[in-house]
């Protein structure tokens, strides 16, 4: 496989991994690379709903390992152009069946889109299939909240990573609730240098909260706020090497920047 691998984990589950994997590759598919999806939550798929291709779906990453189908036919190809979707069985079994042969199916369907990116949505938690890919991971993006439960989190996955994979880690912040940072002793919420300090995982992005963020799960024709989607195309722009500031053309986010790095 000679793309880009990157897979978006966690240990905790409700904190936006699935919508942050779609965001993401939305954001690469948009800047013009080719990008594969993966779905490897083999207990709560979900990205055919998010991405409004749930019809579409003919085969999943379960009849590919198995052999049932080919790997162009698993493959759906998305509304937005350069974009796949490898969907993970409906009401499967929380692990994938055989983990060893993960690897090879969606190494497999990278090379039947062609991808540039293959973009892996592993299950929450700690399970075997989310271990098998970590091993053909270029980066690791691990998704965490805006708490303090939800970093710790991120930590102790940050090291089972390490552990198990040579991969670049990087921390995801998802929702990141930038109306309820206050100054002093009282403020609500974290601020971005509690937050780094407090994880010890390299920043890669932040995505805000926004309400047609969350809604999205429920009606995927939900557009995302000009925020967000310049959000993702940062975190987009790093991962392909450049030099991105972090909020870069977020000016209603850049305005509270000295409450945010308080």
């Amino acid at each position: 496989m000679t793309n880009r691998v990157i897979s978006v984990a966690s240990s905790k589950g409700g904190i936006g991994k699935s919508t942050a994997a779609l965001g993401l590759s939305r954001a690469l598919a948009d800047a013009g690379h080719r990008v594969l999806l993966a779905d490897l939550d083999f207990g709560n798929a979900c990205l055919d709903i998010l991405g409004g291709v749930e019809d579409e779906v003919l085969y999943t990453v379960s009849d590919l390992i198995s052999g049932k189908c080919e790997a162009a036919s698993a493959a759906v190809k998305m509304k937005e152009d350069n974009l796949y979707l490898l969907p993970a069985p409906a009401g499967g079994k929380e692990d994938c069946p055989d983990a060893l042969g993960l690897a090879d199916a969606v190494r497999r369907a990278s090379d039947a889109v062609g991808a540039d990116y293959t973009v892996l949505d592993t299950g929450a938690g700690v399970n075997a299939a989310a271990d098998a890919v970590f091993g053909i991971s270029h980066t690791v993006l691990v998704v965490a909240g805006h708490s303090p439960v939800s970093l710790r989190a991120a930590e102790s996955t940050a090291a089972r990573i390490a552990s198990l994979s040579d991969a670049a880690v990087k921390l995801l912040i998802n929702s990141f609730d930038t109306a309820n940072i206050l100054k002093g002793r009282g403020r609500s919420r974290s601020g971005m240098l509690e937050i780094i300090d407090r994880s010890g995982i390299p920043l890669i992005g932040v995505i805000p909260y926004d309400y047609r963020l969350q809604i999205s799960s429920e009606n995927p024709n939900v557009d995302y706020s000009e925020e967000i989607v310049t959000a993702f195309e940062n975190v987009a722009a790093r991962l392909a090497g450049e030099s991105v500031p972090l909020f870069s053309g977020m000016r209603k986010i850049r305005k509270k920047k000295k409450i945010l790095f308080s």
